[in-house]
């Protein structure tokens, strides 16, 4: 496919798109490797509080969390927060932690 691409362009910049494209492949592979760590990370932690807390549905808010994580500067954020507040609303009028 990237052969494709690049057989579109003249016969000199032929190199220099390979070139650009094996760097962008590197610099992609990455920041995704990075971002996974970062969800997991984020996924594990929240599992972890979540089940000392006792609260319900604890794996499934831990996976929504990992996936929220790969949405830009907002997605752990948000999904954390969907999280907490299903932890008060599980927990009632007394919550189960205290």
């Amino acid at each position: 496919m990237w052969a494709f691409l690049v057989g579109w362009l003249p016969q000199r910049l032929t190199e220099r798109a390979n070139e650009a494209g094996r760097a962008s492949v590197h610099v992609l592979g990455r920041y995704i490797r990075g971002t996974v760590i970062i969800a997991a990370f984020a996924a594990i932690v929240d599992l972890t509080a979540m089940l000392v807390m006792h609260v319900p549905l604890a794996f499934p808010l831990a996976a929504l969390i990992f996936l929220g994580a790969f949405i830009p500067i907002v997605g752990a954020l948000v999904t954390g927060f969907a999280a907490a507040l299903v932890a008060l609303v599980a927990a009632g009028r007394r919550p189960r932690w205290f």
